[in-house]
């Protein structure tokens, strides 16, 4: 979805964002940071500062911020990381910060997708958090939406291994695609 936004999509997805439940929050704070214009990243800071959001849309919007050229956006991460909070959120605002940078447009031209499934073919692992590991860099975690699926944008380049969040389950994997 992000990769085809722009700031004519600004007023669409604001409202998209601010009318949403979590979960759709969550999906749609990297369309606030590709629409990048100041309202848009107004609301992704918010998102991150406003203690009060879910944990998910906390984390997906400090992920979302990685590579962000906004000196409020950047503030806000490393207020994040800065303080004692969840683990996702947390990791989330590091690995944004060391995000290597890539051109705006390659950034949201890429991404990863997998479906989390419970082992013996029990079905999806719906609303858990993952960790997606690149060797050399930041883990970066993700809340499985209901189906088990998780997509990010801009992952650095590289073979990805996932975790479960918490050490207590096990996953099997499924790819979703990457591009």
């Amino acid at each position: 979805m992000a990769a085809g936004l722009g700031a004519g999509d600004e007023a669409e997805v604001i409202a998209a964002f601010d009318g949403a439940e979590t979960s759709v929050r969550a999906r749609l704070a990297p369309a606030l940071a590709r629409v990048g214009t100041p309202a848009a990243l107004a609301h992704l800071r918010f998102a991150l500062d406003d203690d009060d959001e879910a944990d998910a849309v906390r984390a997906a919007a400090a992920w979302a911020a990685a590579g962000v050229r906004d000196g409020g956006v950047r503030a806000a991460l490393e207020r994040r990381v800065a303080a004692v909070g969840p683990a996702a959120v947390v990791a989330n605002g590091r690995a944004a910060l060391a995000y290597p940078g890539a051109a705006n447009s390659e950034r949201w031209a890429r991404w990863t997708g997998l479906r989390v499934l419970m082992p013996a073919g029990l079905g999806p692992l719906p609303r858990r958090w993952v960790v997606l590991s690149i060797e050399g860099h930041a883990p970066v975690w993700a809340m499985t939406g209901v189906a088990g699926g998780v997509r990010l944008f801009g992952l650095p380049r590289g073979p990805v291994t996932v975790s479960a969040g918490d050490a207590a389950w096990r996953l099997a994997i499924q790819p979703a695609g990457q591009r």
